[in-house]
């Protein structure tokens, strides 16, 4: 699959750290993890649903 860019935030809870990959060009597609890397594979697992549905995303 291509590489598409994507913006990472970090973020806390009550619930422990994580992280939120965003895609810059599909920004309602969203990867979340405990680290950088499991939010990027979270968001292009998303990115390949998406695809696969023809652009019906359900989340």
């Amino acid at each position: 699959m291509k590489d598409y860019e994507l913006d990472y935030y970090g973020f806390s809870n009550e619930d422990g750290d994580g992280f939120m990959a965003i895609f810059v060009l599909f920004p309602d597609i969203k990867g979340i993890g405990d680290t950088y890397e499991e939010a990027k594979i979270d968001a292009y697992e998303r990115l390949e649903n998406y695809f696969n549905t023809k652009g019906k995303y359900y989340g």
